[in-house]
């Protein structure tokens, strides 16, 4: 829903997954661009370069590795629920 939401309000919504499998989907639904978050190169070629991350992974994860894609001034909001805390380091 946040890619179609994002898209019809005109903006370039990306979609990023650990695994090949959502890139169909991403594109049924209109992603502007899809990375595989499970290669490290994705983070180098992302570093800095939005304005706004949604965040709705419920697993826990590297929120640090995200936070780098934002430019500066940018705004992480995460909807996702993880079961156990999750270390935050934004300054690393």
């Amino acid at each position: 829903m946040a890619v179609k939401n994002g898209k019809a309000l005109g903006t370039e919504a990306n979609v990023w997954s650990t695994s090949e499998r959502k890139r169909k989907d991403a594109e049924r639904l209109g992603a502007f661009d899809f990375a595989l978050t499970s290669q490290p190169e994705t983070f180098t070629r992302l570093h800095r370069r939005f304005d706004f991350i949604l965040d709705t992974v419920s697993a826990p994860h590297n929120y640090n590795a995200y936070v780098n894609l934002l430019k500066t001034d940018g705004t992480m909001i995460l909807v996702g629920a993880p079961d156990k805390p999750t270390r935050w380091s934004p300054f690393h």
